[in-house]
């Protein structure tokens, strides 16, 4: 059952995890839902930067959720974030995979002059272990993930960003919700199964709204294969 977890420090049956940047608003909560429900591969547990220390010996996939720009994230600095990957205890040398739920992951800027974020963690995390070789993936966009369940992550261009921003609000206007809204129960050293319950909870709460909202994006969405880059070590 996805709700019937193991939550201690001991090394737990389990190969792919979440890990939730600090402050998650009601989109990102919403967004684990369809992780840890999916019917092939499913994410196990859900931790924060607060809890994720020394839980992931037998982690082969690490999936980053929250919100993120060109060479950043939001609520943590790339320090904060490659500090939480290596005290999780996921293997640096196990060939394993971070894929970053966070706009503009493997974006470098317009011009391509600013480095992106995960360059900069794939960066720091060679300098701490150079035989590091990990497997890094994210998107060049903004990214719609939520939806229904075993729906794949979207990618908005951005050149349309304009167009989907007036057509999120739109959407959020007629379901009457607020995606970005803060969960006021909402605690950083929360277990792993409270975020779950928590999670289906949002989900519920946003699932009309996101589906509404990714059928109107028809034309904004990005399909080429540069919408994701993928680093490795």
């Amino acid at each position: 059952m996805v709700f019937n977890c193991k939550d201690s420090l001991e090394e737990t049956d389990m190969s792919r995890v979440i890990l939730l940047l600090p402050d998650p608003d009601r989109l990102q909560l919403a967004n684990c839902y369809k992780y840890i429900t999916r019917k092939e591969n499913p994410y196990s547990e859900i931790y924060t930067m607060s809890t994720i220390a020394g839980r992931c010996a037998n982690v082969e996939k690490l999936l980053i959720i929250g919100h993120g720009g060109v060479g950043t994230f939001v609520g943590a600095t790339i320090g904060e974030v490659v500090d939480a990957i290596i005290d999780s205890g996921m293997p640096l040398t196990g060939g394993g995979k971070i894929a970053f739920d966070t706009c503009y992951a493997g974006s470098r800027g317009d011009a391509g002059n600013v480095t992106s974020a995960l360059e900069k963690v794939l960066a720091r995390l060679k300098t701490w272990d150079p035989a590091c070789n990990l497997v890094l993936v994210g998107s060049t966009g903004p990214t719609v993930t939520i939806g229904p369940l075993g729906s794949k992550r979207l990618v908005v261009k951005h050149a349309n960003l304009d167009h989907a921003s007036q057509l999120q609000d739109e959407k959020m206007e007629i379901h009457r919700v607020n995606p970005s809204g803060d969960p006021m129960y909402w605690r950083e050293d929360a277990r792993s199964d409270e975020i779950k319950l928590w999670a289906r909870f949002e989900y519920t709460y946003l699932i009309a709204f996101a589906i509404d909202f990714r059928e109107a994006l028809a034309v904004d969405l990005d399909h080429t294969a540069q919408r994701k880059v993928k680093l490795q070590a």
